[in-house]
């Protein structure tokens, strides 16, 4: 191994990147935990108010407490793995359905039930939907888990190896016979 590796390696710099991981990974994990949800926007059919790559946090809601002009997510009736974001422009309160359509989409989307509303939009996080779809990505599974943990035992090892490749004991040395030559 490299001088630069190594240090890098032994270092106090390893134990900041896995603070730094570990710090992401509980972030994710406790908002998945959450009620709320945290997406990230996929296109800018809300464009300007969300651009692709923006992150949204998502409150669940009953329809009666929605209004004209909220933005809502839901699921796609086509695609029921597929969450749509859009702004609510018509509500119709006794069949329990809404209607949405995109800022920046030329047509609405059509009728949505209250089965499929997530919930409504309580903020927005600019430019954080970019993170989140990296830390979901397998690249982000390889930079913030593999590598991370592959460091870490890589220190490990060279710290066993060095402790266990000294002898903690020595056997004691006898004294050499001295030689008489006649």
């Amino acid at each position: 191994m490299n001088k630069a590796f190594r240090g890098f390696v032994s270092g106090k710099r390893i134990w900041i990147v896995v603070l730094a991981t570990c710090s992401l990974i509980a972030t994710t994990l406790i908002w998945e935990m959450h009620t709320d949800r945290l997406l990230s926007v996929q296109t800018n059919s809300m464009s300007p108010v969300l651009v692709r790559g923006d992150a949204v946090v998502i409150t669940p809601t009953q329809l009666k407490s929605l209004k004209l002009g909220d933005m809502v997510s839901y699921r796609s009736a086509t695609n029921p793995n597929v969450l749509v974001t859009h702004r609510i422009i018509y509500i119709n309160v006794p069949q329990q359905a809404i209607v949405t359509k995109g800022d920046n989409a030329g047509r609405s989307d059509g009728t949505i039930t209250s089965q499929q509303i997530i919930g409504r939009v309580s903020y927005t996080i600019d430019r954080l939907g970019y993170v989140l779809n990296f830390v979901r990505s397998r690249t982000g599974l390889f930079c913030l888990i593999y590598m991370p943990a592959l460091l870490i035992l890589v220190d490990e090892l060279q710290r066993l190896f060095k402790k266990y490749s000294v002898p903690t004991y020595q056997l004691p040395r006898k004294a050499p016979k001295s030689v008489v030559l006649r």
